[in-house]
């Protein structure tokens, strides 16, 4: 009987030893925080002595597919006997077809869930109707509050535009950037000839992000060579005058559309754009 004992505690040890206990982390947009899930899941590890092996943590909204919330990586790593812990059950999907589908599959691989808000322990041993009316339940509680903000929210929507305010963005104002400020150092990198893509890459935006950035912010994407100019202006008669008039006019009609900076009475620096290697002024 002792030897018996001896050899189930061992069995059990190197069970616990080979499982594995994940913590699952949503949260719709990148302005919300994940710690609060986090801090949720380490408390209740804590109190129940496990500790949390691996993380997945996505800034998806639960419209988003299986694989942006990172649903399909999830189900693939994890394996028979490991443990899934989640804040609450609305984490795992949208709607309660969503929810039930996830928790079956889960099941089916022999994987416990564990979800804090709403007390609930399901795994293959204790999938009974009474899991499963539960699970059901709570997951059409979280369909019906989120259906519930939804509405009021539009119906706060209508209330605004029928009092004559203006939603959303103002007409030609530019939405915030993280390339914000870094203006003159992109505008630097393309009049170098760096081209979109690796400007992306210098700062770690998408090219689409760059581009976007480049168009709303009035950047150039010529070259741009300087240029310095000496210019002399003489009278071809002595009954002709004018010199400083003529100098005039050749700085405004001429030397301005080249950014003309005037170092001196007779000399300029002008800024000229190119595209190749052949040049006219």
């Amino acid at each position: 009987m002792y030897f018996k004992q001896l050899i189930d505690k061992r069995v059990f040890i190197l069970n616990m030893a080979n499982k594995k206990i994940w913590g699952y982390i949503r949260v719709s947009t990148n302005n919300q925080n994940t710690e609060n899930q986090r801090l949720a899941i380490l408390d209740y590890a804590n109190g129940k002595r496990m500790k949390v092996d691996n993380w997945i943590e996505v800034k998806a909204s639960t419209r988003k597919s299986p694989m942006v919330r990172k649903i399909d990586e999830l189900v693939s790593r994890m394996k028979s006997g490991d443990i899934l812990i989640v804040s609450e059950l609305s984490r795992l999907g949208r709607s309660v077809g969503q929810i039930a589908i996830l928790v079956d599959v889960l099941l089916n691989n022999k994987i416990k869930i564990i979800c804090i808000k709403e007390s609930l322990e399901i795994s293959e041993h204790k999938r009974n109707v009474q899991t499963k009316v539960m699970t059901t339940m709570f997951s059409l509680f979280a369909e019906i509050e989120r259906d519930l903000i939804s509405e009021r929210t539009k119906e706060g929507l209508a209330r605004a535009m029928a009092d004559g305010k203006l939603l959303g963005r103002p007409k030609g104002s530019l939405g915030k950037s993280k390339l914000d400020g870094k203006q003159k150092e992109i505008q630097g990198y393309l009049n170098k000839g760096v081209n979109k893509a690796n400007v992306a890459r210098i700062y770690g935006v998408s090219w689409s992000t760059i581009d976007n950035f480049i168009r709303t912010r009035g950047l150039s994407t010529d070259r741009v060579m300087k240029v310095f100019l000496s210019l002399d202006i003489e009278n071809n008669s002595k009954f002709v005058r004018g010199k400083k008039r003529s100098r005039e006019t050749i700085e405004r009609s001429v030397l301005n559309q080249y950014n003309m900076k005037k170092l001196s009475e007779t000399d300029y620096e002008l800024s000229v754009p190119y595209t190749n290697k052949a040049i006219s002024l």
